[in-house]
């Protein structure tokens, strides 16, 4: 073999060395060029190295991770490449500050941590959950929170769910629940607002019930003046079913007797015992038309045919001791129907007379109507009483 001038030697058509080829230039760029390059081991050291004209960056380690690389699927300690609609599956454990996606995440197993939302003004679309348990496991419900009894405390409270506006000084709504056994009634549940702001209920997205502030309830109003506002009314029938003969008493001030059933605008029906310091009735004369002084002979009646008695209730009334009052049945046996008023109560059974006492009718004695009669019956008295004193007087002179 003999080099030419330059050193240099062409036309060989194949080169086969057993050992170590090894060679060095001086040019700046040196370059081999052949076909094909058959070895066991090829090792090239360069400083800079090209493919086709471009220069490769990356270490031999790097390359590496992408032989036997399946597009679309991640494969343990390789390269993650896209598949051609660009999908990746396969990825047992992803850790990440933050991910962003475009499209939906699906998750077969559990997602375990916080989830938090934001950047969008609207979730659209979560896919549906069939439930959700929250340390917890959700069996005959949707949601199930269950406190650990150490975190979120308030008090002896757990702070189950917390409701907070968007203003720099929110109103703040909190549900809670007592870590204590249910075994003691006082470890209950707490709803309301943490903040001193109303709590309002409503229906038909329109507000119905307001507790304010100060510890007013207004049913049908939003500015109670009293702790117990009902401003509206709804009518109920009295008496349906039946023709007994009861005294009722409307909410515009009149007065009247007639048969039932009778429709009447109220705003409670109350199955017990009401107490009151006292109870203001309406009785403005300009809501009332007919006026006229009530006859002696009515009034006497309550006197002359209905007796005051002693009585003890039955247990199912759950009233202990004697108790002096009046009978509903005898005011009704002596046509004194304006001091009867009746209650509905399933429970009680048809009397002898079913006109007088039909199923499932309470009657009721009114007796802050027998005061009208006692004053009248009170200035007859006394005008007896000085009619006999000017009679006596008349006698001695």
């Amino acid at each position: 073999m003999v080099l030419n001038s330059t050193k240099d030697f062409s036309g060989i058509r194949n080169l086969t060395c057993s050992g170590t080829i090894t060679g060095s230039t001086g040019a700046s760029t040196p370059s081999l060029s052949c076909s094909t390059i058959t070895a066991t081991t090829l090792s090239i050291n360069p400083t800079t190295l090209q493919l086709r004209g471009i220069t490769i960056t990356s270490s031999a380690a790097e390359l590496n991770v992408l032989a036997g690389v399946s597009a679309g699927t991640a494969t343990n300690s390789k390269a993650l490449v896209l598949g051609s609609t660009g999908n990746i599956s396969g990825i047992n454990t992803l850790s990440a500050a933050s991910v962003s996606t475009s499209g939906s995440i699906t998750a077969s197993d559990s997602i375990n941590g916080f989830l938090a939302y934001g950047n969008q003004t609207a979730i659209t679309t979560v896919e549906p959950l069939t439930e959700l348990g929250i340390n917890n496991t959700a069996t005959t419900e949707y949601l199930n929170i269950k406190g650990s009894g150490l975190d979120y405390l308030d008090g002896s409270y757990t702070r189950m769910v917390r409701f907070i506006g968007s203003n720099a000084t929110p109103v703040e709504f909190q549900i809670e629940v007592a870590n204590g056994t249910n075994a003691t009634g006082s470890n209950a549940t707490w709803i309301g607002n943490k903040t001193n702001n109303d709590l309002r209920f409503g229906i038909n997205d329109s507000t119905s019930m307001t507790l304010t502030t100060t510890g007013r309830l207004g049913v049908g109003t939003a500015s109670p003046s009293a702790p117990l506002h009902v401003p509206s009314n709804n009518s109920f029938t009295f008496g349906t079913g039946g023709s007994t003969v009861y005294r009722l008493r409307t909410d515009n001030g009149n007065t009247e007797s007639a048969l039932g059933p009778i429709s009447y605008s109220v705003s409670g029906i109350f199955g017990g015992y009401i107490a009151c310091t006292a109870m203001a009735m309406t009785s403005d004369r300009r809501l009332k038309k007919n006026i006229q002084s009530a006859p002696l002979q009515r009034i006497q009646r309550l006197y002359d045919e209905v007796d005051v008695v002693l009585y003890e209730w039955n247990e199912s009334e759950n009233r202990q001791g004697q108790e002096v009052g009046l009978i509903a049945q005898d005011l009704v046996s002596a046509h004194l129907t304006d001091l009867i008023s009746v209650f509905y109560r399933d429970d009680v059974e048809e009397g002898e007379d079913p006109s007088l006492e039909p199923a499932k009718t309470q009657l009721n004695v009114d007796y802050s109507r027998t005061a009208a009669y006692n004053m009248k019956m009170i200035q007859h008295l006394l005008s007896e009483v000085a009619r006999l004193k000017n009679r006596l007087s008349n006698i001695d002179s």
